[in-house]
């Protein structure tokens, strides 16, 4: 988790932060007062990150500085077409080339091929899961996709309820997945083999219970 929080990716910090109240809250039955207590907590917890972030000198160099051009954005307009401007940009060009192939998209690797031809060179991805998923593979492709999604963690859902001995590999597959649907605008996971190991590893779960059921 350190090296996480020292690579200076917003991504880790987020992926933290969201991703262990979740767990928490997927792997016990709590009470709405336990609930309040918990959020309180990772309040304090999310201040306490602040102070650190912006106040520890080795800290605020490899991750302060990063959300401090995010922050820059929303107080005070300022745009730095390197960080959040560009992906914005990148974002707009994904909406411009949408419609014009909507159903079956621009083709595998379709988001990459077409940014280079408008930059003049190599492309990169968009930055946001679903536009590059709806440029590539359009519609059909994205839908598919997200109904995966969707469908396993219909079934982690059962396994959780039903399995004591599978809950907490079930809990820690459906964190994942859902914080990575979560904070989709903010990268590409579709394509990451790491992901994909999971998805692979969460479905052998549900693939077990029901031979076990069986």
């Amino acid at each position: 988790m350190l090296l996480m929080f020292l690579t200076g990716s917003r991504k880790s910090i987020l992926f933290i932060f969201f991703g262990i109240p979740l767990f928490i809250l997927l792997m016990n039955k709590i009470t709405l007062k336990q609930f309040i207590i918990l959020c309180a907590s990772f309040v304090i917890v999310g201040v306490g990150l602040y102070w650190v972030i912006f106040n520890i000198d080795i800290i605020y160099n490899s991750v302060g500085r990063r959300f401090e051009s995010f922050f820059d954005i929303y107080q005070n307009g300022d745009i730095d077409l390197s960080e959040l401007g560009g992906r914005q940009n990148l974002r707009e060009l994904a909406l411009e080339w949408f419609p014009n192939r909507p159903f079956l998209g621009h083709g595998a690797n379709g988001y990459r091929y077409l940014l280079g031809l408008e930059r003049g060179g190599v492309g990169t991805y968009s930055h946001d899961n679903l536009l590059e998923l709806l440029v590539n593979l359009g519609v059909l492709g994205a839908f598919v996709y997200y109904f995966g999604l969707g469908y396993l963690l219909f079934h982690l859902r059962k396994l959780i309820k039903t399995n004591t001995l599978l809950k907490p590999y079930a809990v820690a597959i459906a964190t994942i997945i859902l914080i990575n649907i979560i904070l989709s605008p903010t990268w590409v996971f579709y394509y990451d083999k790491l992901f994909a190991i999971i998805l692979a590893f969460g479905s052998s779960l549900v693939a077990l219970k029901t031979k076990i059921r069986n």
